[in-house]
C-alpha cells in the first residue's frame, strides 16, 4: 500500500545520476538552462503542481480500495494463541498462590506447598478474593496457613484457626500487617462441645445458623469459608463436616483436604489416630469419600429424581448443597444460595416411573440405611 501511494503521489526514486553530487547536479541543471530555450511565463506553471490533484485523487482512490482488503486478509490469517486468556489467567492466580504460601509457611510444614491444590483453591476461592469474609481452618497446626490465608484475603474480616495440641511457645510468628485477623481457639474436631465452643467464641454464644438462606441473621454469623485440614480422619471428617456445614453461610464453601486415609484398608495411625478400615469402594465411616459421593444423587435430585426421599448427612444439610467437586485430595461443598435454591426447585423434572420402578431406589435406600447404622 506504501509503495503504491508512493508511486501515485509522485516520489522520486534514486538513480545512477543522482549520485553525482551536489556539484555534479548544478552542472547538469546550468547545462540544461544553456541548451533549452526559456519557457514562456504562460507555460511556467511545473508539471508536477499540473499533475498534483489527480496524484491525489489516485492516492485516496488506493487507500479506499486497498486498506479494507488488508483487514480482511489479516482476519484470515490465523492468530497466534492469546496472552490473557480464562485459563492463563487461572494458572497466574495459582502461581500467585503457591507463592503466597511458599513465602508464609516455614519449610517442612504444612501439606499445601507439597501438593497441588493450589490449583484447585485459586478456582474455588476466587469469588471470595475481594469479599469482607469471615473464614475457618481447622487444624491450625502451628499458624502457618492462617498467615498465609489472612495475607491472600486482604479484605478478610476475620481468620479463624482450630488449634488442637499444639502450644502457645510452639506457634509460628506472622509478620505482616493482617495478623490481627488470625483467632485461633483450641479444641478437637472429633469433641462437639469443643466444636460449639468455636462457634460460639466466632459468633456469640447466642447465635444459630437459621434454616431460611435469606435470613437477615446471616449478616450476623456464619463462615463463608471453612477448610478441614485438620487430623485427616474419615470418621473425624465427617462428623466436623456435620456439625460445622450448617455454619456456613449461602454461597459459601466446605473444603476438606488431604482424604488419601479414606483408602487405607490396613491399620496405621495419623497423629495418633488408628485409621485402617477403609479402603477403595468401601462404606462409610471408614471412607469419608464414599460419603461426599452419595452427595451428587442429592445435586441431581431435583432434576433427575424429584422423589428420592434419601438423606445423606441431614435433610437441612442435604437440601442445601448445591454442588460437590473432587480434585486431587480435595473435597469441595458449595453451599446454594436463596436464588439458586428458587431457581433449582422450579426446575421441571426429565424423571419417569421406569427410573424408580425397577427397584433400585429400594436397594440403594436399604444399603443407606445400614451404613447409617454404624
Amino acid at each position: 500500500v506504501l509503495i503504491l501511494l508512493a508511486i501515485a503521489c509522485g516520489a522520486s526514486w534514486p538513480t545512477a545520476a543522482s549520485g553525482k553530487g551536489a556539484r555534479g547536479a548544478a552542472s547538469a541543471a546550468s547545462s540544461d538552462r544553456t541548451e533549452r530555450p526559456r519557457p514562456s511565463r504562460a507555460h511556467s506553471r511545473p508539471t508536477s503542481m499540473r499533475a498534483a490533484p489527480l496524484r491525489a485523487s489516485t492516492a485516496l482512490l488506493l487507500v479506499v480500495m486497498l486498506v479494507p482488503q488488508a483487514r480482511s486478509q489479516s482476519a484470515l490469517e490465523p492468530a497466534h494463541a492469546p496472552k490473557h486468556t480464562p485459563a492463563a489467567h487461572q494458572d497466574r492466580k495459582a502461581a500467585m498462590l503457591l507463592e503466597n504460601w511458599q513465602q508464609h509457611m516455614r519449610s517442612g510444614h504444612g501439606t499445601k506447598v507439597a501438593t497441588q491444590y493450589h490449583f484447585a483453591y485459586a478456582r474455588h476461592l476466587a469469588p471470595f478474593n475481594q469479599g469482607n469474609i469471615t473464614m475457618l481452618e481447622v487444624g491450625a497446626n502451628q499458624g502457618d496457613s492462617l498467615f498465609a490465608w489472612a495475607a491472600w484475603f486482604e479484605n478478610a474480616f476475620s481468620i479463624f484457626g482450630l488449634r488442637y495440641g499444639v502450644k502457645d511457645s510452639h506457634m509460628g510468628k506472622c509478620h505482616h500487617k493482617y495478623c490481627h485477623k488470625v483467632r485461633i481457639i483450641d479444641g478437637d474436631q472429633s469433641n462437639s462441645d469443643d466444636l460449639r465452643r468455636l462457634t460460639a467464641a466466632a459468633f456469640g454464644p447466642h447465635w444459630t445458623p437459621p434454616p431460611a438462606l435469606d435470613a437477615a441473621a446471616w449478616a450476623d454469623g456464619g463462615f463463608d469459608v471453612i477448610i478441614d485440614d485438620g487430623s485427616h480422619v474419615p470418621r473425624h471428617i465427617l462428623f466436623t463436616f456435620k456439625h460445622l456445614f450448617p455454619h456456613v453461610r449461602p454461597g459459601g464453601i466446605y473444603i476438606i483436604e488431604d482424604n488419601g486415609f479414606s483408602y487405607t484398608d490396613q491399620p496405621t495411625k495419623v497423629y495418633g489416630y488408628a485409621v485402617g478400615d477403609g479402603g477403595i469402594g468401601r462404606p462409610p465411616p471408614g471412607n469419608a469419600i464414599e460419603k461426599f459421593k452419595q452427595l451428587v444423587d442429592i445435586v441431581n435430585r431435583e432434576e433427575c429424581m424429584p422423589t428420592l426421599d434419601i438423606v445423606v448427612f441431614s435433610e437441612e444439610i442435604d437440601r442445601s448443597v448445591m454442588e460437590v467437586s473432587f480434585v486431587s485430595g480435595l473435597v469441595i461443598v458449595k453451599k446454594k444460595t436463596q436464588t439458586e435454591f428458587d431457581g433449582l426447585r422450579r426446575l421441571r423434572p426429565s424423571s419417569s416411573v421406569a427410573m424408580t420402578s425397577g427397584g433400585s431406589l429400594e436397594r440403594y435406600k436399604a444399603r443407606l440405611a445400614r451404613e447409617q447404622a454404624v
